[in-house]
């Protein structure tokens, strides 16, 4: 088990819930985005978004 797949399942997760809470995130990006940042994977995040 590498560090590399656990993140990709982490990602994987995390768009399966901005899907689920679009709205949520769309009203409380920034607060998100500090949540990324907590989690360390707000690189690879936020590349997709252009933030």
């Amino acid at each position: 088990m590498s560090s590399t797949t656990s993140m990709d399942e982490v990602v994987n997760i995390l768009c399966k819930l901005s899907i689920l809470h679009c709205k949520v995130l769309f009203g409380e990006a920034e607060r998100f985005e500090e949540w990324l940042k907590e989690k360390g994977i707000k690189d690879k995040y936020a590349s997709k978004r252009n933030l």
